[in-house]
C-alpha cells in the first residue's frame, strides 16, 4: 500500500477526478452511488491521502435518490476541501464511460468548460478521457484498478491493451490495485502507485452504521445455512453458474439464499431452476446499512466469492475479511495471499475446478 507515495504526489495540488461508476439499474438507467465499490474506493483513498489543496470529484447526476448520502456524509465530516459535481455525461453503463466517443467527448468538454485547468492535477479512470487530456496537460494520472495482465483478461477488458500501454508511458503515474497488475507493470515500477486497500471499515464512515435490529433478529432465527450474494449476478468474475453449483452441492434441505442483484438484471428468470430451488432465493435491498447488518450478524452467512483476487481487487473482499464482519467467505484454493486473506480464519478454501 503506497499511500505515502500518492500523498506526496498530490500534496498541495488542486485535483479534478473523474472515476468510473458502474453500479447501474438496467431498467431506470440510474447509478446507485451507495453500493458502488468504486465510491468506497475513492472515499477510502482520499481519506488517507488528503494532502491536496482542493479535490473536485465528478459523478453522474442520474443516480438513485438518496444514494449520494454516503458521499455527502463523507464530505460534511471531512476537514478537507472536497466538492462533488454531478454531471449528465456518464452514459448508460461503465463501458460507455471508457470507450464511447460521444460520452468521452462530452465529459472532456464538460471539464474544460466548467473548470479553470491552470495548474490542475487530473485523475481519470476512462482511458480515452485520460488520452484526450494528455493533449492539453502533462499532469495526468491514470487510475487503472483493473486491466488485462499476463494470461488473464475479461471480455470487458479486451481492446484496451494498446491505450493502456500508451497511458502508462505518457501519464505522470498509473494507479493499480491488484498483485497481478504490479507484476505486469514491473518495468514501470517508478511510475506505478499500488493502492490495494479499496475500503477500510475502521474508518468511522464505514464502521458506524444503522443496524437493522429487526432484520438481524429474524436472520438469527433462521434454521439452516444462509447464503448471501451481495454482488452483480451478471458480472462474469463472480461466476454465478459456479455459485449455483456450489450451493446445490453443499446444502442440506433447509437453507436460504439472500441476493441483491444491484443492477436489477433479473438474471434468475433466465435460469431453468426447479421451483423448489428458485424459491430458496430471497431478494433483499442493496442498502449499505442492511449489507453491514447481514455480514456483521451473529448468524454467519456464507458468501461464495469466486472472483480471482490476484487478478481483480474488489472493495467487498476487504469488508468480508475485516474483524467487524462475521461472514464465512468461500474462495478458490489456488489463490496466492493477496490482502493477507489467508490470515482470516473465516475464509474457506475450495477447489473451483470441480464446479466447472
Amino acid at each position: 500500500m503506497e499511500y505515502k507515495k500518492f500523498n506526496n504526489i498530490i500534496n498541495g495540488r488542486d485535483i479534478i477526478y473523474v472515476p468510473i461508476i458502474s453500479c447501474i439499474n438496467r431498467e431506470t438507467g440510474e447509478y446507485d452511488l451507495s453500493c458502488d465499490g468504486n465510491v468506497n474506493r475513492f472515499i477510502t483513498t482520499f481519506t488517507y491521502c488528503n494532502s491536496f489543496n482542493n479535490l473536485h470529484i465528478i459523478l453522474p447526476s442520474k443516480h438513485v435518490g438518496n444514494s449520494e448520502c454516503l458521499i455527502e456524509k463523507w464530505i460534511s465530516e471531512s476537514k478537507n476541501n472536497i466538492t462533488i459535481h454531478y454531471c449528465e455525461h456518464f452514459g448508460i453503463h461503465a463501458g460507455e464511460q471508457r470507450n464511447n466517443d460521444d460520452v468521452v467527448k462530452n465529459m472532456y468538454l464538460y471539464v474544460r468548460e466548467n473548470f479553470d485547468l491552470t495548474n490542475k492535477l487530473f485523475i481519470f479512470e476512462s482511458q480515452k478521457l485520460a488520452k484526450l487530456f494528455l493533449s492539453v496537460s502533462h499532469d495526468v494520472i491514470f487510475y487503472n484498478p483493473v486491466s488485462k495482465v499476463t494470461n488473464k483478461t475479461r471480455i470487458f477488458l479486451e481492446g484496451y491493451d494498446e491505450i493502456n500501454d500508451y497511458l502508462v508511458n505518457q501519464c505522470l503515474y498509473t494507479i493499480v490495485s491488484s498483485p497481478d497488475q504490479v507484476d505486469y507493470y514491473k518495468d514501470y515500477k517508478d511510475k506505478i502507485i499500488y493502492l490495494d486497500k479499496l475500503i477500510d471499515r475502521d474508518l468511522d464512515i464505514f464502521s458506524k452504521y444503522n443496524k437493522y435490529e429487526e432484520f438481524d433478529k429474524k436472520l438469527n432465527q433462521l434454521k439452516g445455512d444462509v447464503y448471501y450474494l451481495p454482488f452483480r449476478l451478471t458480472d462474469e468474475g463472480y461466476q454465478f453458474n459456479k455459485v449455483v453449483k456450489f450451493i446445490k452441492d453443499n446444502s442440506k434441505d433447509n437453507y436460504f439464499i439472500f441476493y441483491t442483484d444491484p443492477n436489477n438484471s433479473k438474471i434468475l428468470f433466465t435460469f431453468d431452476f426447479d421451483i423448489e430451488f428458485k424459491n430458496k432465493f430471497i431478494k433483499v435491498s442493496t442498502e449499505r446499512d442492511l449489507y453491514y447488518t447481514i455480514i456483521d450478524s451473529k448468524k454467519q452467512v456464507i458468501i461464495p466469492y469466486f472472483e480471482d483476487l490476484d487478478f481483480i481487487n474488489h472493495a467487498a473482499i476487504h469488508e468480508f475479511i475485516n474483524d467487524k464482519a462475521n461472514c464465512i467467505i468461500c474462495v478458490d484454493s489456488k489463490l496466492n495471499n493477496p490482502y493477507n486473506i489467508k490470515n482470516c480464519e473465516r475464509v474457506k478454501f475450495i477447489n473451483l475446478d470441480k464446479y466447472e
